[in-house]
């Protein structure tokens, strides 16, 4: 992992990004000495498909400035989904 990267930072940012209900599987992982990869799932209230690829593309453009990630996998998952009430963000 690049030095300084801090995942409970990255977390945090992502989870104040308005619209952003929860993340799961949340991923951080070297590609170099000076850049990372993410990945995880983003819990977002129902919404259309256009808004759901707005909020990514926000979350993408906040890791990039913010962090310098410039590799980014988001995959959206709805809150009224089979295993809402399963969620939680222990373990990330």
């Amino acid at each position: 992992m690049p030095e300084g990267t801090n995942i409970p930072a990255i977390k945090n940012a992502v989870l104040a990004v308005p619209g952003v209900k929860g993340m799961d599987d949340l991923h951080v992982w070297a590609l170099s000495t000076t850049s990372a990869a993410f990945s995880c799932h983003l819990v977002i209230e129902d919404s259309s498909l256009e808004e759901s690829i707005k909020l990514k593309d926000t979350v993408k453009t906040l890791l990039s400035e913010k962090f310098g990630i410039e590799h980014v996998t988001i995959e959206i998952e709805l809150t009224a989904g089979p295993h809402d009430n399963e969620r939680t963000d222990e373990g990330l």
